[in-house]
Parts: C-alpha cells; sequence; structure tokens
C-alpha cells in the first residue's frame, strides 16, 4: 500500500485530499500543518511521499522539504503551492513534482498511481 504524509495549515484541504486518496487504497499515515511536524512525521512513518504546502506560518515547506532531503535524499515530495512565482527560480521547482493550487484531485492520483 501507498503511503504519504499531508502537510499544510489548511485543515479543510488535508481532510479532503485524505479522503480523496482513500479510495485509491493510499494510506494517509500523518498529517501536520508546518515545516516541523513534515519532518517529525517523515521520520517517524518514512512514507511514500510527501505533500507539502510552502506557505505556512512558523516553519515553511522550504524547511520541511530541506530537512527531509538532508535524512533522504530519495524522498518523494510533492509540493502544493498556491504561490509559484515563489518557487520559480527556486532550485526546488526543478527538483520536485509541483502542483499549484487550486488543482485537480486527479492530477495527485496520476502521480502517485502511475
Amino acid at each position: 500500500m501507498v503511503t504519504v504524509i499531508i502537510i499544510d495549515d489548511e485543515i479543510e484541504l488535508i481532510n479532503g485530499i485524505a479522503e480523496y486518496l482513500k479510495l485509491f487504497n493510499i494510506d494517509v499515515v500523518g498529517t501536520g500543518h508546518n515545516g516541523i511536524e513534515a519532518v517529525c512525521l517523515y521520520e517517524m512513518y518514512r512514507p511514500d511521499y510527501v505533500l507539502i504546502d510552502l506557505n505556512m506560518p512558523n516553519y515553511d515547506g522550504f524547511y520541511g522539504i530541506s530537512k527531509i532531503k538532508e535524512m533522504d535524499k530519495n524522498a518523494k515530495i510533492i509540493i502544493m503551492t498556491g504561490f509559484m512565482d515563489k518557487i520559480k527560480n527556486e532550485k526546488l521547482a526543478s527538483e520536485l513534482t509541483v502542483l499549484e493550487k487550486p488543482f485537480r484531485l486527479n492530477e495527485l492520483k496520476k502521480i502517485m498511481c502511475p
């Protein structure tokens, strides 16, 4: 079974994505709301995918991504963001999968269930 953690400060978005992924037997093993929680959840569960927002209060997605990549350079990270301009010049945009909010859930399914 495919596993994922979802990190976003929008609880409704997390819940909607989690419900959708369950339809395809993707197990949401943890959810968090900032970069520190992303790192803790990744370390605890080592999921197949990390689904993470960039713009969050306190420790943002950039923090979470960098720390997760330090732990596991092969971690599969999918960025969800409404701030594409913020990452266009970032190295992250070329190295990771990026979904611009709002995105269709079937786009996520195509990535996680090829």
